[in-house]
C-alpha cells in the first residue's frame, strides 16, 4: 500500500511540474493604442478560446501617451518584469514617436533591451498610421525594420496587417472618431495578430483560428480579419 501511496505523490508531483511548463506568461507595455477595447484580454480568449493545453497568462502594464522612454525609467513597471518569470514582453512605442523622434525611439528601446533582456524575451508592437495620413505607414515601417537592423529587436507586425486591410477594404472601419485609436475592429484585428505571432513563439503547434462568440463583430467581418491574418507571411 505504501508503495502505491508514494507511486501516486510522484505522478501528482510530475503532473503539476509538466502543468506549470505549459503556463506561459505574457505582459503587454505600452499606451492606449495597447489597452483600448482591453485588446490583451482579446489576445487571452482567442488563446483559451483555441487552445486547451497551454494556459497563457496575459497582463498589462499601461500609461496613456506612454513612450517607451518613460516605461524604461517607471520604477512600478521595473518592479513588475523583476519579480514575475515572464515568458515574453509586448513593448510599444507611442505612435508618432517612430516617425518625429526616431532617435529616441532607437535609442530607448536599445536601453530597454539592455535592462530587461535577461528577465525575459521581448517583442515590439508595430503599431498603424492615422486614418487620414495613410502615407505615415511607409515611414513607420521604415523605422521599425531599422530598429530591427540595429538592435536586433524582432516586430510584431500589427501595422503592416493593418495596411494590407485597409487598402484592400477600405469600407471596413478600423478606426475610432478621432482617426487615432483602434475601434473593436482594429483591436480584434490586433488580437488575431498577436494570438499568431505569440503562438509560434511560445511553441503552440497546433494553431487554431476559432472567432470569439463575445465580439460585437459581423460574421463575415469576423472570418475576413481571421483569414487575413492567418495567411499573412511576414517580411521581417
Amino acid at each position: 500500500m505504501r508503495k502505491y501511496f508514494l507511486l501516486l505523490l510522484l505522478v501528482i508531483f510530475f503532473s503539476n511540474i509538466t502543468a506549470q511548463d505549459q503556463n506561459k506568461n505574457v505582459l503587454f507595455i505600452g499606451n492606449s493604442y495597447t489597452f483600448y477595447n482591453d485588446m490583451p484580454k482579446l489576445v487571452n480568449e482567442l488563446f483559451d478560446t483555441n487552445n486547451s493545453s497551454t494556459k497563457i497568462n496575459i497582463e498589462s502594464f499601461t500609461v496613456n501617451g506612454a513612450t517607451i522612454e518613460s516605461h524604461y525609467n517607471n520604477k512600478k513597471l521595473e518592479s513588475l518584469i523583476k519579480n514575475k518569470n515572464w515568458d515574453i514582453l509586448i513593448l510599444q512605442e507611442q505612435s508618432m514617436r517612430p516617425i518625429i523622434e526616431k532617435n529616441l525611439f532607437i535609442d530607448f528601446s536599445r536601453k530597454f533591451l539592455a535592462k530587461y533582456s535577461s528577465y525575459s524575451k521581448i517583442y515590439i508592437f508595430q503599431t498603424w498610421p492615422r486614418k487620414n495620413k495613410p502615407e505615415m505607414h511607409k515611414k513607420l515601417s521604415s523605422s521599425f525594420v531599422e530598429l530591427k537592423n540595429k538592435i536586433g529587436l524582432d516586430i510584431i507586425p500589427v501595422g503592416e496587417i493593418w495596411n494590407q486591410v485597409i487598402n484592400e477594404n477600405p469600407e471596413i472601419n478600423l478606426y475610432v472618431e478621432d482617426l487615432s485609436h483602434p475601434n473593436i475592429f482594429g483591436s480584434y484585428l490586433a488580437a488575431l495578430t498577436f494570438y499568431k505571432f505569440l503562438s509560434k513563439l511560445l511553441g503552440i503547434e497546433t494553431l487554431k483560428f476559432k472567432n470569439l462568440d463575445s465580439i460585437k463583430i459581423d460574421k463575415q467581418t469576423k472570418e475576413y480579419l481571421s483569414k487575413k491574418v492567418e495567411n499573412y507571411q511576414s517580411n521581417y
